[in-house]
């Protein structure tokens, strides 16, 4: 108690002690103390190191910033391995002092809360969970968009428990909220990934994110200032929440007129991959508008797989027009793009096959081995796709052995015609 008291009253008294210089004309004592205090922290030597950390503290708390750094090692080592309670917890205490005690005598707060920051929650939740709620926001204030995403998280946490304890206001938790996912969006990576769904989570715990919520509390805000893509890009994000979250018969915030409404002018500031791909889904019952949406997706992918996942679903798209050709040419670039999904690519072909039987009679139609000579080339197509049920479906519509021996038309080659235009072997059933 009485170091305790030593430390508090050299704290009050900042001109007592030495105050920096050359460690060569410090007084022998000083010197043997502060090397007592860095050789034994280096060699976890925290029993050893903590009279001459205490000594400095209580003589000279202006001697150098290795004095905080080193005290906070020491205070951090005896509380991991303090078996007795009250022990550990005086020294978690103590560690987390001396970052104010650094930060009053060397400044660089900034820096200084943020390593604090790192050991607040393993100490103070559930014990002096409002002190470590005020230490986040003042790292908040302090770091802005560099802010860890830990911190991020946690600071949301907290304010979720206060908010159910009905310490914080639901303006004060959205509020809080939107200030942290500005920060979340600001940077990119996996933990930041983490940390905006940690922060959507502890939001959903307290406040239910439904469309009447949106349009009372982000349409507002959006209409004062309709230009700004951040708040387009909040908006959409909570419509979209509200719609995974609306019950059965509820209408979805995603199908009112606004949420296309934003999409559109989102995609036309900042067009990405992604924002095509939206509008591709919200206009699928525009098909010509869904098309033009997709070829813009395509032209935006900064992959191959995103390419061809686009260019296939152009192709069935396509296909459900009746435009086969350009239907194939796209679903053989996806396959070309992306092997993986060239099974697929060439499934859609094989169909495409299939359903122009009526159509495609080769070059002698009332020769029925070049009427049926089609289902060859997509017995051949779901071959290549790998798709055995397929080939024993295509195989059905062959021309039968009598039609073949017939026309003396086994192994010879026929153009299928019409779109397709492929050269197939003549095979009977």
């Amino acid at each position: 108690m009485a170091l305790f008291v030593s430390l508090t009253n050299a704290q009050a008294q900042p001109t007592k002690g030495i105050k920096g210089g050359n460690p060569n004309d410090w007084p022998s004592e000083v010197r043997e103390k502060f090397i007592v205090l860095g050789d034994n922290a280096s060699q976890k030597n925290y029993e050893t190191a903590l009279p001459a950390l205490e000594w400095l503290l209580a003589n000279h708390p202006q001697l150098h910033k290795n004095v905080y750094i080193k005290g906070i090692q020491v205070y951090h080592g005896l509380a991991k391995k303090a078996t007795d309670k009250a022990n550990k917890v005086k020294y978690q205490d103590k560690a987390m002092d001396l970052y104010d005690q650094r930060i009053k005598y060397f400044g660089n707060e900034a820096k200084v809360l943020a390593y604090k920051a790192y050991y607040a929650p393993y100490y103070w939740t559930g014990r002096r969970t409002e002190d470590l709620y005020k230490l986040y926001a003042k790292i908040v204030k302090l770091n802005g968009n560099k802010t860890d995403a830990n911190v991020v998280s946690h600071y949301m946490g907290i304010a979720a428990a206060k908010k159910k304890a009905n310490q914080l206001t639901e303006d004060e938790v959205l509020n809080l909220h939107e200030q942290l996912t500005k920060i979340a969006e600001a940077n990119s990576g996996a933990k930041w990934d983490k940390a905006q769904q940690a922060l959507n989570a502890h939001l959903a715990s307290v406040i239910t994110m439904n469309c009447d919520f949106v349009y009372k509390f982000y349409v507002p805000k959006y209409k004062a200032d309709p230009e700004n893509v951040k708040m387009i890009e909040q908006v959409l994000a909570r419509m979209i929440q509200a719609s995974k979250n609306a019950k059965e018969g509820e209408e979805r915030c995603t199908k009112k007129p606004l949420f296309l409404e934003l999409a559109e002018k989102l995609f036309k500031k900042k067009p990405t991959y992604g924002r095509a791909m939206n509008l591709v889904n919200a206009y699928r019952d525009d098909k010509q508008k869904s098309k033009g949406y997709l070829e813009k997706a395509i032209e935006l992918a900064d992959t191959d797989q995103k390419k061809a996942d686009g260019y296939l679903q152009l192709a069935g798209m396509q296909r459900g027009m009746g435009a086969y050709g350009a239907a194939r040419k796209n679903a053989y670039t996806a396959a070309k793009l992306n092997p993986s999904i060239a099974g697929k690519a060439y499934n859609m072909v094989a169909y495409m096959y299939m359903a122009s039987g009526k159509s495609c009679n080769g070059t002698n139609p009332k020769n029925p081995c070049h009427a049926k000579a089609v289902y060859i080339a997509a017995y051949n197509m779901f071959q290549k796709a790998g798709n055995s049920g397929g080939m024993a479906k295509a195989r059905q519509y062959f021309p039968t052995k009598e039609e073949v021996f017939t026309h003396s038309m086994s192994g010879k080659a026929v153009n299928v015609g019409c779109w397709i235009g492929e050269t197939v072997t003549i095979v009977g059933q």
